[in-house]
């Protein structure tokens, strides 16, 4: 399978659902495997850069992406592209799916800023 590029998200989802539903099968380990060679489906996490479908294929964006798994057989297909892009309508990219998605790690929280203890001396006892 190929990455996904310059494509919206329905038809990006759609491959990676119809290439499991018409390349995949389920091995007798559990495993999903290729329905020509038998052999296990590998992932490659792509970088999907979110891009702005009002301007056209000019691929441009808020500068915003998410981690895809892109599937693929090992034997049958070349490694998929590490990158691709996804061109989402404004309604689509503040989607708070997409918005917490394509965040590097998560929710950002602000970690406050704590003053030193003042160190004292240990009092001596006299002895």
């Amino acid at each position: 399978m190929e990455t996904p590029k310059q494509m919206g998200v329905t038809e990006a989802l759609a491959r990676i659902s119809g290439y499991f539903s018409s390349q995949c099968s389920w091995s007798d380990a559990r495993r999903v495997i290729c329905r020509t060679c038998r052999a296990e489906i590998c992932r490659v996490r792509a970088y999907i850069s979110l891009h702005d479908e009002r301007i056209g294929n000019e691929c441009s964006g808020p500068g915003r992406a998410l981690r895809l798994e892109i599937p693929y057989c090992p034997n049958c297909e070349s490694v998929p592209n590490r990158y691709g892009c996804i061109h989402l309508s404004e309604a689509e990219m503040n989607l708070p799916g997409v918005i917490e998605a394509s965040r590097p790690f998560g929710l950002v929280t602000e970690i406050p800023i704590v003053e030193p203890v003042p160190q004292t001396e240990p009092k001596r006892v006299a002895g």
